[in-house]
């Protein structure tokens, strides 16, 4: 059986980001989370959401997806328009979470 530390490392690769809400549904602790950032394997990019590496900073786009994960309803001006293209960009398991 997998440890929770590997779902949340799996869980990430396969997403980008894990939302704490998603960990809990995975049935991950959110201890896990706050250790795996005290021992700098996780970044926390925004309250609630987590991921293993900050290289999307630098991207155009990916940039905007924390708040596109924590507020699937948003309209983020001048960026939400080029959300289709932000699909094509990242993989599909992550676009079911924006909207």
């Amino acid at each position: 059986m997998m440890d929770e530390k590997a779902k949340v490392l799996k869980f990430i690769d396969k997403n980008l980001f894990i939302t704490m809400a998603e960990a809990k549904q995975e049935g991950i602790s959110p201890m896990v989370l706050s250790r795996m950032v005290a021992a700098e394997k996780l970044y926390s990019t925004e309250r609630g959401v987590y991921t293993s590496t900050l290289e999307w900073l630098t991207d155009p786009l990916k940039k905007y997806l924390p708040a596109c994960t924590l507020y699937t309803d948003a309209i983020i001006s001048g960026i939400s328009t080029s959300l289709p293209m932000l699909r094509s960009v990242i993989s599909g398991s992550l676009s079911r979470r924006i909207v």
